[in-house]
């Protein structure tokens, strides 16, 4: 059951130019098209990439250097908050790699971060990208400020497992906004459709990573197109955060006035703090007591098999009145 329909945020100047610039132009959804081979691919997506985003490149920047990440992290610890996000060559954190990280705070500019980059055409790593031992370092300082992301569990465990950072997420967008509107349609879940329909009021189509990258790992995609797409979602990631917390957050006017104090303190207190279970449960796995769980079995079995025997006993002393009732009545 949807919680009540949540308002797009009319009215409401958009917090920095970059969604300024996004209110203003509409876009189509794009796929890679044309030739099969890896180079023309790259090409396509490259065009793609300038049409759909073109207007944030000179917006997001690329730290390649641990100063300017050093300097950068100083400024996520001054605002006390930091989106993140990754990209990465998969969805299995334990088999895949991240491929580059995606970070925001107010008064900056979204930043994307180069890890594992390779050459399309030589197969080589790219040079001029921070080592881990750096990121681990410098990711370590953000533990401790409030940490938005989106899929929260996702980006942790690949921190975590390729970088060596537990990250803690005060607020995963996803999760609250399911805990918004469950009724969100299947396609109408991701962080781009609702950034567009919640924060951009539907004035710009949605566009995902399959819809540019068709068939192409983001490694293989070169830094000076893929940052602007990845740190494109470290800002909207932000920006529907912002969207979100008036109503969930309990002491907030929107949060009473629409009845959802309960909702928030589910997502606060159970929700959230659940994350970080799931993180541990799906990198340790569950162990499972098949034998408990044979005797389990036999125990709740038998209750129900001796419930089913007393219904149907009990049914038996009224099965005249329950046959006239089949007569009377059309099934």
């Amino acid at each position: 059951m949807a919680l009540f329909d949540i308002p797009a945020r009319a009215g409401k100047e958009a917090d920095n130019k970059i969604a300024k610039k996004a209110n203003s132009k509409a876009r189509r959804t794009a796929t890679v098209k044309g030739g099969s081979s890896l180079t023309e691919k790259i090409a396509a997506i490259k065009a793609l990439v300038e049409k759909n985003l073109g207007q944030f490149k000179d917006d997001y920047i690329v730290i390649r250097e641990e100063q300017v990440l050093h300097n950068y992290i100083d400024k996520c610890i001054a605002n006390n908050v930091i989106s993140i996000d990754t990209e990465t060559t998969g969805l299995d954190p334990l088999l895949d790699d991240v491929v580059g990280i995606c970070i925001y705070t107010p008064n900056m500019p979204a930043a994307y971060i180069p890890v594992n980059h390779i050459s399309y055409i030589t197969g080589v790593k790219v040079e001029n990208q921070l080592p881990v031992d750096v990121l681990k370092a410098e990711f370590e300082r953000v533990v401790g400020l409030d940490t938005i992301m989106f899929n929260a569990v996702f980006d942790i465990r690949f921190m975590k497992n390729k970088i060596g950072v537990t990250l803690h997420c005060t607020w995963d967008c996803y999760l609250a906004s399911r805990c918004l509107n469950e009724n969100e349609g299947r396609g109408n879940r991701g962080l781009k459709p609702l950034h567009s329909k919640y924060v951009l009021n539907g004035k710009e189509d949605a566009f995902s990573f399959g819809d540019l990258f068709s068939g192409v790992t983001f490694d293989k995609i070169p830094i000076n197109t893929g940052y602007i797409y990845a740190a494109h979602d470290a800002i909207i990631t932000y920006e529907l955060y912002e969207y979100q917390r008036p109503f969930l957050t309990i002491d907030n006017e929107e949060c009473i006035k629409r009845g959802l104090k309960d909702v928030a303190w589910v997502f606060h207190n159970i929700e959230m703090p659940c994350v970080d279970a799931v993180v541990e449960l799906e990198d340790t796995g569950v162990e499972f007591d098949f034998e408990y769980n044979a005797k389990l079995k036999e125990k709740y079995h038998k209750i129900l098999d001796e419930k089913e025997a007393k219904f149907h006993e009990v049914c038996d002393m009224y099965s005249e009145e329950i046959a006239n009732y089949k007569g009377s009545v059309k099934l």
